[in-house]
């Protein structure tokens, strides 16, 4: 794990998820102004690690932590690992008595459909953050600059929230927009609740002697991972079968 800025209790510490090429480093970039540098227009990711961005809170003076965390789906290294760097952090975190005031699943609304992976993304993501976890959770469309159709675009954002995202909608969490914007970035994160959280993924490493394997999340990517396997075999098998 790449050297993380040190954390109080007091800060304000943002976890930005989400698949890779959602805008995660860009949405850090616009709210803190910094991390640009590490923004990726090539098609190959960058090297998977964990990185934080201290900024200052524009209206209230609070220190705010952003931690840009790999994205799931990362052509480099598995989901798995992701799921570990993660899990580390969080232990870390709680060894510095800290703990997270948001979490933030960034989705572009630019995608013209929800792919298999992403859906077991999303529910890997329920399961690390956990329902007591949710009014700390809030659910981020970008791109919105990039896309002309906005009905379409409008249309998308209901089905995400209809179809994929109402457990946690349900649960607590908030849906907003960000339109590629400073004011944009801090107008998100006004959604947030005063007082932090733990999340479900640090209940369990705490209690499976922070071994990630024993987490729901990680069970979880373990089952679909399976499934994936089983499915794809299934497929060759027929294909085989009709020559």
């Amino acid at each position: 794990m790449a050297k993380l800025a040190n954390v109080s209790k007091d800060d304000m510490i943002i976890a930005v998820m989400g698949c890779t090429g959602c805008g995660k480093t860009n949405f850090i970039a616009k709210a803190s102004g910094h991390g640009a540098q590490y923004v990726n227009a090539n098609l190959r990711p960058q090297p998977p690690n964990l990185r934080t961005f201290t900024t200052t809170h524009p209206t209230t003076g609070r220190r705010v932590v952003f931690v840009d965390t790999p994205g799931f789906d990362d052509t480099t290294v598995s989901d798995a690992e992701t799921l570990s760097l993660i899990a580390d952090w969080l232990i870390l975190l709680k060894k510095q008595g800290a703990r997270v005031s948001g979490v933030l699943y960034l989705h572009p609304i630019t995608n013209n459909r929800i792919s298999y992976p992403a859906r077991e993304n999303i529910e890997t993501f329920v399961r690390l953050c956990g329902t007591e976890a949710m009014p700390n959770v809030i659910l981020v469309t970008t791109m919105w600059d990039e896309i002309a159709d906005k009905t379409m675009a409008n249309n998308r954002e209901e089905e995400l929230k209809r179809d994929f995202w109402d457990r946690m909608l349900r649960d607590g969490g908030a849906a907003k927009r960000f339109m590629n914007t400073s004011e944009s970035a801090w107008d998100v994160l006004r959604e947030l609740p005063e007082t932090p959280v733990s999340l479900q993924m640090e209940y369990e490493l705490e209690k499976g002697g922070n071994r990630v394997h024993k987490t729901s999340a990680h069970k979880h990517l373990n089952s679909s991972m399976s499934r994936w396997i089983h499915d794809v075999k299934s497929v060759l098998f027929k294909k085989n079968t009709l020559r």
